[in-house]
């Protein structure tokens, strides 16, 4: 089954429930440049991993936005961001670099929230790869 992007027509994507299958997929399709199907996946990522109460998805899926703003793969597509804009309506080409550090930012807070959780459950495993996470986005 396929779904289609909003105001895209000629995108579909596989309908797919795992929110890291989706964070995955969408780190394909930007490596591949094109944002659009990249950008729904994460957003529908963010949705799932809120309600599900998952820090650790959660920071990795602003990450991700967070990376997906600054991509030059946008820089390619201005004028349909331009006309179109973004599934976040709060962000623009012109506030879009401001808004990364935004997401950046938000990640940081879920991760040290999960760490917090995974230094409670003595889950020392999970712990370091957090924050390996941690420290890839302070070098950002």
């Amino acid at each position: 089954m396929y779904i289609s992007v909003p105001n895209v027509p000629y995108v579909s994507l596989p309908e797919q429930y795992d929110p890291a299958a989706k964070l995955q997929d969408a780190r394909t399709y930007l490596s591949e440049g094109q944002p659009l199907p990249a950008e729904r996946l994460i957003m529908e990522a963010i949705k799932i991993y809120e309600t599900s109460d998952n820090p650790d998805g959660l920071g990795n899926a602003y990450r991700d936005f967070g990376l997906f703003l600054r991509s030059p793969a946008i820089e390619r597509r201005t004028r349909l961001y331009r006309e179109s804009g973004f599934l976040d309506n709060t962000i623009t080409l012109e506030n879009r670099q401001e808004k990364s550090a935004e997401y950046l930012d938000k990640a940081l807070v879920q991760y040290q929230e999960a760490a917090t959780r995974y230094q409670r459950k003595g889950r020392y495993d999970l712990l370091c790869t957090l924050y390996y996470h941690q420290a890839e986005l302070y070098l950002i």
